[in-house]
C-alpha cells in the first residue's frame, strides 16, 4: 500500500466531497479515527 492515498477530495458545487479509502469507524477497531472524521465532517469548509 505504499504511495496509496489515503483521504482525497473533490470540489462539488459549493461544497467538498472527503473521501476515505478505509472504513474508519469499523467496530471502533481503528483509535483515533473518529477525530479524522469529525474533522472531515466540521472542518471541512476551510479546504479549498
Amino acid at each position: 500500500m505504499a504511495e496509496s492515498t489515503a483521504v482525497t477530495t473533490q470540489k462539488m458545487g459549493r461544497g467538498v466531497v472527503i473521501g476515505f479509502t478505509d472504513n474508519t469507524q469499523f467496530r471502533g477497531y481503528w483509535y483515533g479515527t473518529n477525530k479524522m472524521l469529525a474533522n472531515a465532517i466540521y472542518q471541512s469548509h476551510f479546504i479549498r
